[in-house]
């Protein structure tokens, strides 16, 4: 489900970053473009209210995944236009 919440959003042109990872809250970052090429980064923490969307559903379903899961989906999504998997290097012990 994640994969297709996340493919959602990027036909909206959002660019999602830290998915999953505690600099987004547990939930994700997106880059949204807004106007002009003008964009805002809006943080979509674990648990926010669920709206009904594509992003509070992803947002809240990420954490119920496996790291390794995560992970997974990230390099599925790494080949995706508009998506961009940033890790911090907390997660991968650096």
């Amino acid at each position: 489900m994640a994969y297709w919440w996340a493919n959602a959003l990027q036909a909206q042109g959002w660019r999602l970053r830290a998915l999953g990872e505690q600099l987004a809250g547990g939930g994700f970052i997106a880059e949204i473009e807004v106007t002009d090429g003008e964009s805002v980064w809006v943080v979509f923490p674990l648990n926010m209210p669920d709206d009904g969307t594509e992003a509070s559903a992803l947002a809240n379903f990420l954490q119920r995944l496996t790291f390794d899961q995560r992970n997974y989906l990230r390099r599925l999504l790494a080949d995706t236009r508009g998506i961009d998997v940033v890790r911090s290097a907390s997660h991968d012990g650096r």
